[in-house]
């Protein structure tokens, strides 16, 4: 019924269904999973194009929910990609809702993360890190860790964005928990197998802070996304290797990894810098 309010009537009356349905979206998986099942995508897409301002805010909501919980066929919201990459450019209030929808749509989806390089979206996310609010400014870095994670063509895209310099600047003010973790995990996909990454983050002295969250004291997933980080920074960096090696040291990264509640993952990733180094000429 909702579903078919939206698609009846004035854009008050459509604004107000859709108010419902984000409403009852909130709490339930189930009504996630009707929405679905039911294509509801269709009429959210008709909502993000050409609702008001208020439809367009909760259109987005409602595609971030969908696609946060429900991996199914993030592929169906792809028509809702251009529409996201506009609200986030209007500079409002729905910066943050517009980020959160498109990190949702991007994870596990290549025509997604493709669509959105397509309509300059990592342009966007980049910039919006650069001037947004703090929250919208979570939300676009998580957009696009996720939007670069294994796909090339958007890697080069946030480099051609100077995507790298942003997320260094913003791991040295930390802001908040959630935007270190976010930058980290954008550093993190950028430099898989992207020398010009690696190379770039040496450059704009990236390694610094990261090896500042180096240590016991850091939360456990974010020390492991930092380890993760700063082995892929060394894969293919020699001047990130003897960065590593000059500033910090083989005995300090041995003792992180004979930290007592230090994951096997975290480990891993930290043998693998003692690696790297143990390559250097």
């Amino acid at each position: 019924v909702i579903l078919r309010m939206m698609n009846e009537g004035d854009l008050l009356a459509q604004e107000n269904a859709i108010t419902a349905l984000w409403n009852a979206m909130i709490d339930s998986t189930e009504v996630i999973k009707d929405v679905n099942r039911l294509n509801g995508e269709q009429m959210i897409i008709v909502q993000l194009k050409s609702g008001t301002p208020l439809s367009k805010e909760l259109a987005a909501s409602a595609i971030w929910k969908a696609c946060a919980n429900d991996d199914s066929d993030k592929a169906r919201y792809l028509p809702a990609i251009d529409a996201l990459v506009k609200l986030l450019r209007s500079g409002d209030g729905a910066q943050e809702q517009a980020a959160g929808a498109l990190r949702s749509v991007c994870v596990n989806s290549p025509v997604n993360k493709l669509e959105l390089n397509r309509v300059n979206g990592i342009f966007s996310l980049v910039d919006v890190m650069r001037s947004g609010s703090l929250p919208a400014r979570e939300q676009a870095g998580a957009a696009l860790a996720n939007a670069c994670a294994n796909c090339m063509e958007n890697q080069t895209a946030a480099r051609h964005s100077g995507a790298m310099h942003v997320l260094v600047e913003l791991l040295i003010v930390s802001p908040s928990h959630d935007l270190v973790e976010c930058c980290v995990c954008a550093i993190r996909n950028l430099c898989i197998n992207s020398p010009e990454h690696q190379d770039e983050l040496c450059r704009c002295n990236g390694m610094v802070p990261l090896l500042q969250l180096l240590h016991l004291g850091t939360k456990p997933q974010l020390l492991e996304y930092v380890a993760s980080a700063i082995a892929k920074a060394c894969s293919l960096s020699e001047g990130n290797r003897r960065f590593v090696q000059q500033q910090y040291g083989r005995e300090s990264l041995e003792w992180v990894i004979n930290g007592q509640d230090v994951g096997s993952d975290t480990k891993r990733h930290i043998r693998a810098v003692l690696e790297y180094m143990k390559a250097l000429p």
